[in-house]
């Protein structure tokens, strides 16, 4: 398969991509479990449609994610809380397949592929995005009432950004640490730049803040992107004094308001790390800001 995408993979064949809690997985590999799980697509889903991703971030999440991406599919990443959520998501999204992974040994993980009930008619946008042969991302709303609210974004057009920013640069030997969750613009916005970057991704087992200490000590990860609140529970946890962090270079952070005097305990905590502040919301996805500095809330 010829896409550029593919292309800058193989560049970096022999580069880490991702490390997860089943291991280790070079780019190499990555390309590899892409190529296995479109075979396995093509055998169920022959036609431009809509399928959910039940998964959190993972090495064969991803290597789904972009999979289902060449293909041209509208992706819905779902990270189930309970079951009713999961049905309002699915009815919003019109979703006709559910792709699960099941299994936890790194050699012994399977994918699922189960058909939903027929949905009588896509709705126009995304049968405008199948008619232009694009694939597209639908992310959910926070925080309302009532059923989610879905917003839908062009992948194809967002993944041709990244390839502008990052492709035919000089691969970036940097550990980047994918906090925010699978099916969060900024969790996705994450994954896809580490990987146009040719950078590493590290996949916490959890979010508890002794473990993402604990895995940017073992890692070496150079950026941690992170909200202000576990931010602030790691200087309250004082990881700081308990774990290795000196392979930190950048600290962003975004999703909610940062406290002033949050940000300069980090500064305090963390005179050499740089702190940077990002913006995104689900319907608009991530903005280009800059701050005036570490120190600073102001961005423009």
């Amino acid at each position: 398969m010829t896409h550029w995408l593919i292309e800058n993979f193989t560049q970096n064949k022999n580069a880490v991509a991702i490390v997860d809690s089943t291991g280790e997985y070079r780019y190499q590999q990555l390309l590899e479990q892409i190529e296995a799980y479109i075979s396995l697509l093509d055998k169920t889903i022959n036609h431009a449609t809509s399928i959910a991703i039940i998964s959190d971030s993972s090495f064969h999440s991803i290597a789904l994610f972009i999979a289902c991406y060449l293909k041209k599919l509208i992706i819905v990443p779902i990270i189930v809380n309970n079951e009713q959520e999961l049905k309002d998501k699915l009815s919003v999204s019109e979703v006709q397949f559910i792709l699960s992974l099941e299994g936890a040994e790194r050699e012994n993980i399977t994918l699922k592929i189960t058909p939903c009930e027929p949905v009588s008619e896509q709705n126009k946008l995304c049968q405008t995005l199948i008619e232009r042969e694009h694939s597209g991302l639908i992310l959910f709303s926070s925080g309302s009432t009532g059923k989610p609210k879905a917003m839908l974004h062009d992948l194809s057009m967002l993944l041709d950004s990244y390839k502008a920013k990052n492709v035919q640069k000089k691969p970036k030997a940097i550990s980047i640490l994918v906090f925010l969750m699978f099916d969060h613009i900024g969790g996705i916005n994450t994954i896809l730049n580490i990987l146009t970057m040719g950078a590493k991704a590290v996949i916490p087992e959890d979010r508890k803040t002794v473990s993402i200490a604990g895995i940017i000590e073992q890692q070496k990860v150079t950026v941690l992107p992170a909200s202000p609140t576990f931010l602030n529970l790691m200087l309250l946890d004082n990881v700081s004094q308990h774990y290795d962090l000196s392979s930190l270079r950048m600290i962003t952070y975004g999703t909610e308001t940062m406290p002033e005097s949050v940000l300069k305990r980090l500064k305090i905590n963390f005179p050499k790390v740089k702190l940077l502040q990002t913006f995104g919301t689900s319907e608009t996805g991530i903005a280009q800001v800059s701050s005036r500095s570490s120190t600073s809330l102001d961005i423009k």
